[in-house]
């Protein structure tokens, strides 16, 4: 399988006018919020430098009826998502440094307003499924795949290739693919849990096995073959392994024939005791 056959929507950059370029700390986990609103709006917002600084590297959601993601900061980049770490959220019970929380992550919005009433607060399903295989193209893709697919990387030559070390060392559970309310707790008590129309919240467990599993046979490629080393060697000693395996096969061809000719006489052999064995069976 191939990139293709993840089927992901094309990935566009929207330049957010607030984040910080580079990251303080490793990416530990990926973090998911609702926009409480749509793509369109949260993209207007996030690019306008009037608002208050806010951000996240991606936002998934549809326009004119189809499904698409925005990146608005460049994912070596630190994008102020998650705001301030709360106790009343889980972020510290997992081991996660408390401070820099921004710098440790992947922050992801979906869209969860239609113009529907009925629908308010709900994510749909295929914006959840984009956003699932979006996580899985940055957890299990190679840097090749992150280009092809479209993610926006500021140094690709230095900052991608750390990246992925340390993309590909984030465990794909409960406690690594998460809600914002799993930083902010109290401060963010609906980000993302029930809310309106949504009687669910954040279904972390469908997440976790789609990231993990369903999508991530289409991003395993054949491992490349081996790399073989050359090695330069000193005339002298070239020559010398030259002489070297002449000799060997001077010495197999001798060996050959000695043995050719053995067979020869174990052949003259058997059949002087066939002719042997007939003559006593007739006495």
């Amino acid at each position: 399988m191939t990139l293709a056959d993840l089927k992901l929507p094309p990935i566009t950059f929207h330049r957010a006018a607030h984040y910080t370029e580079g990251r303080t700390e490793p990416v530990r986990a990926f973090v998911n919020h609702r926009m409480v609103g749509t793509v369109a709006g949260t993209t207007s917002y996030f690019q306008n430098p009037a608002t208050r600084p806010v951000s996240t590297h991606f936002g998934v959601g549809k326009i004119s009826g189809k499904v698409v993601i925005h990146q608005y900061v460049p994912l070596d980049d630190t994008a102020y998502g998650n705001g301030n770490y709360d106790p009343s959220g889980r972020w510290d019970d997992w081991g996660y440094k408390t401070t820099e929380v921004n710098a440790q992550t992947v922050s992801i919005e979906h869209q969860d307003h239609w113009g529907d009433d009925s629908l308010k607060g709900i994510v749909l399903p295929e914006v959840q499924e984009a956003s699932q295989k979006l996580q899985a193209l940055i957890r299990w893709g190679t840097i090749a795949q992150w280009k092809a697919a479209g993610i926006t990387i500021r140094n690709w030559d230095t900052n991608a290739p750390i990246l992925r070390k340390e993309i590909s060392n984030i465990p794909v559970d409960g406690h690594h693919i998460i809600m914002h309310w799993d930083i902010a707790g109290a401060l963010k008590p609906y980000c993302w849990r029930p809310w309106q129309k949504d009687t669910v919240g954040f279904p972390r467990s469908t997440y976790v096995a789609r990231i993990r599993d369903t999508y991530r046979e289409a991003l395993q490629l054949v491992p490349p073959p081996p790399v073989v080393e050359t090695v330069t060697l000193p005339k002298a000693d070239y020559d010398r392994l030259l002489a070297e395996k002449a000799t060997l096969l001077t010495d197999k061809a001798a060996l050959v024939a000695a043995l050719e000719k053995a067979n020869g006489y174990v052949a003259k052999l058997l059949l002087k005791l066939q002719d042997i064995q007939a003559v006593i069976d007739r006495a």
